[in-house]
Formats: structure tokens, C-alpha cells, sequence
């Protein structure tokens, strides 16, 4: 039954609010706050509480939103308020942060996941989430990488540059790895050639070697002219003892087997088998080119640019069937078996490249005849490349104009590593 001091049975005055339809004398007699007029013989009774009204009702903390905790009885739960709307807790507020009566804009420092964030206080708009903290994306994490919505560690094999690194997976104190020439450095401990240029701050070559871009991403260095008689007589008198030399060079004496001593320093050493131009590299800090990456190439790579770093160089990443461009031109060192080889362009009276040989890559000279060179290419019997045609190279019978398959980047042929020395082979080296 309805008492004196209710505004209908068991609900308004000193009882609960009502629920909607049931009598009520003010607002404070409603569950939802809001006492109207019927419009019948009723009177006035509580209306339904609703979130799109305008009114400041049910359990809102400010018109239309608030009420965060679980509504209560027909009230309905409505959406978290705005910046600088009133809240009475954090779940009021659509940053999760109520202070003073107001919510608060979201923040990288209020102690709560709220607006972009992926975690508490990081990721989205705020800074990248420790590892094992919550991501959507790599951006989100501070080290890069994100996997399975969790931030990882750094490491130097995940494809990105973090923790200390300079450039991606390389450099820095954690990674044994050094980058390769063209990535970025902060000392030369940190470049495969141990020199960090200190304006660029990137890996340089040595002097004489130029980058060879990689495609895909990548470089490393290679000499842009064959190793020279005069460069190889300093291999020689230093009379080195080398470790690490392949078994089958067992017991080599470097020497070249013909021309010796020599009478023009300038131009590339010839009558030197494989093993001579692997110890020779060895000895100054290179090695015979190969493998990109390192090691030694597969014979069956000999064209692909992504694997040889010989054949990279000399087709400029494998756009090129010569090394200045797709057709053959009578530019290079060719089709002069007893003529003299073009020369480096070192005192005592220095002498210009020749211009038309260059390529594929700037700066880059006598990738096609000349000297043909070793590459750190050999099969099960050890029969190794030879790259580049020579000097002595001439086009095959019937062969047109603009063909010259001998010299170009993908000719090869091969010999055994050791004791095979010609006149017209030599090498360079990599880095």
C-alpha cells in the first residue's frame, strides 16, 4: 500500500526512486530523476530515463553520459563523457580520467590506457611500449616490432633498426654484425670497413673501392680497377703468413708465374692463379669477390645480382648486359691480344681512366676486357670462375655489331683454381 510519506507504493519520498510510469511529487522520488506531467488523470510520474534526450538523467554524470558503473535498475547505460565533462569516477569519462569533478583530456602520464594508446601511457600518439607491453602495430612498440599484438626485445636479426643499432640489424654494442658501406654509423667499430665518415655518418669505403647498391636493399664495396703489379709486389715482399687460406692453396708462393719482375706497376697483375688473388685479398683486409653477403658464390649464380657480388657490380644490379649499358660498344679493353693493358690512373704520372669503360656503377672502370678477373666462384673440382672477358676476348663468328656475348657481365668461363695462370686474367677485391 501506498504511505503518507511515499509518492507511490514503496517507491519516492524516504523509500527508493520509483521506476518509470509510478507517481512522483519531484525528481528525486525517480530512478530515472525526471518527474512530468502525465498528461492524463494520473498526474505526474516518473519518465524513462534515455541517453539522447538532452536532459541530465538516469545515472549520468553529465547530460547524456556518465554513469559508468553498471546502471541502475531500467536506467541505461550510456557513454563515457568528454573532456571537462562532470564524472563522479575515471569510468565516467571516455579518457578513463576523472579529476576534480571533470574529465580529463588523455594523456602519455595519467596512469591509464586511454585515447590511442595500446597500453597504459604508450603506443598510439604517446611513446612506444616497452617489450611485452600491448600493440596494434610495429609503430606502436619502442623497439619496432610487434608480434601477435605484444612489443618484442631488439634483436639483430628482426629486420629493423632498434636497440643500439646504427642501421638496421647492424652496428652498435649488442650486434656482432658491422654494416656494410652506404648504412649509417656512429664510429668505425660499428662498418665492416672500419670507416665511419664522420659528416655523412655512413659507412665509406677504403680508398680506391666504390658501393656497389644491392637491389632489394644492401651494398658492400668492390676496387674500381684490378688489383695492380706494383699493389701486388707489396703482398709479395711483405712475404705474409695467412690463416684461414682454403686447403687446396696448401703450400702457395703467390708468385706470378711469368712477367716477374714487372716493368709497369700500373697495370693489372696477370699470370696469378685463384689461390694467389684469395691470399692476396685476404692479406689486405678484402676478400675475393663472391657471395653478396660473403663467402663463396655459387657457379650457378654466376647472372644473379642478388647473389654475385661480381656480376651485381658490373650489371648495376642487374639492368645491364654490359657494364655502361644494353648493347654492345667498342669502349672497352677488347679484342687486342698483344696490346697493352689500360692502365690505373696512379703517380708517378697519373693518367686518366678510360671514360667509356665505366659502369655499372660510377666510378667503376674495366668490368668488360682489359684484364679478366677470378671470382670466389669454384665447383666440386675446383674449376672457378673467370669474369668479364679480356683483352684478348673477340666476338664470335657472325656475331652483330651490337653483340659481344664474351664480355659481357654474364660471360664466364672457368678454370682450375690452381696453377692456372693466363696472360690476361687478374682480379679485385670486395669488402
Amino acid at each position: 500500500m501506498k504511505d503518507s510519506n511515499e509518492s507511490d507504493v514503496d517507491c519516492g519520498g524516504a523509500c527508493d526512486p520509483c521506476s518509470a510510469d509510478k507517481a512522483c511529487a519531484e525528481p528525486a522520488d525517480c530512478l530515472s530523476r525526471r518527474c512530468e506531467e502525465s498528461g492524463g488523470s494520473a498526474g505526474r510520474t516518473c519518465a524513462a530515463a534515455r541517453c539522447d534526450n538532452g536532459l541530465l538523467d538516469g545515472d549520468e554524470t553529465d547530460i547524456d553520459c556518465g554513469g559508468g558503473a553498471p546502471p541502475r535498475g531500467e536506467n541505461p547505460a550510456c557513454p563515457p563523457c568528454d573532456h571537462l565533462q562532470a564524472c563522479v569516477a575515471d569510468s565516467d569519462c571516455e579518457s578513463m580520467s576523472c579529476l576534480g569533478g571533470r574529465c580529463q583530456k588523455p594523456s602519455c602520464s595519467d596512469g591509464v590506457k586511454n585515447g590511442e594508446e595500446t597500453d597504459t601511457d604508450c603506443g598510439g600518439l604517446c611513446a612506444g611500449c616497452e617489450p611485452g607491453e600491448a600493440c596494434a602495430e610495429s609503430t606502436n612498440c619502442r623497439e619496432l616490432v610487434c608480434a601477435e599484438q605484444v612489443c618484442l626485445a631488439a634483436s639483430c636479426s628482426d629486420g629493423v633498426k632498434n636497440g643500439s643499432e646504427t642501421d638496421i640489424d647492424c652496428g652498435g654494442r649488442e650486434c656482432g654484425t658491422r654494416c656494410p658501406a652506404g648504412q649509417r654509423c656512429s664510429t668505425g667499430t660499428d662498418c665492416a670497413t672500419s670507416i665511419c665518415n664522420s659528416t655523412s655518418r655512413t659507412c665509406a669505403c677504403p680508398e680506391w673501392m666504390v658501393i656497389s647498391p644491392v637491389a632489394g636493399g644492401g651494398s658492400y664495396c668492390i676496387d674500381k680497377y684490378e688489383v695492380t703489379k706494383q699493389e701486388y709486389d707489396l703482398f709479395m715482399q711483405a712475404n705474409p703468413v695467412l690463416a684461414g687460406l682454403p686447403a687446396a692453396c696448401a703450400g702457395n708462393i703467390y708468385r706470378p708465374s711469368n712477367g716477374w719482375p714487372y716493368s709497369e706497376g700500373r697495370v693489372p697483375v696477370n699470370y696469378v692463379d685463384w689461390c694467389d688473388a684469395y691470399a692476396y685479398c685476404t692479406y689486405v683486409g678484402k676478400h675475393l669477390c663472391g657471395r653478396i653477403g660473403g663467402g663463396e658464390s655459387s657457379p650457378a649464380d654466376a647472372a644473379d645480382a642478388s647473389r654475385s657480388e661480381w656480376f651485381n657490380a658490373c650489371s648495376g644490379q642487374g639492368t645491364n648486359e654490359y657494364p655502361y649499358g644494353h648493347t654492345y660498344e667498342d669502349k672497352c679493353k677488347v679484342n687486342d691480344p698483344t696490346g697493352e693493358f689500360a692502365r690505373k690512373p696512379v703517380p708517378p704520372a697519373p693518367l686518366p681512366p678510360v671514360p667509356a669503360c665505366e659502369g655499372g656503377v660510377t666510378g667503376l672502370y674495366q668490368m668488360s676486357g682489359n684484364a679478366a678477373e677470378w671470382e670466389n666462384s669454384c665447383d666440386a673440382e675446383g674449376r672457378c670462375l673467370i669474369r668479364g672477358g679480356s683483352r684478348a676476348s673477340q666476338p664470335d663468328a657472325g656475331e652483330p655489331a651490337t653483340e659481344f656475348r664474351n664480355v659481357r657481365c654474364d660471360a664466364v668461363q672457368s678454370a682450375p683454381r690452381l696453377d692456372n695462370t693466363d696472360p690476361n686474367i687478374g682480379f679485385r677485391c670486395c669488402l
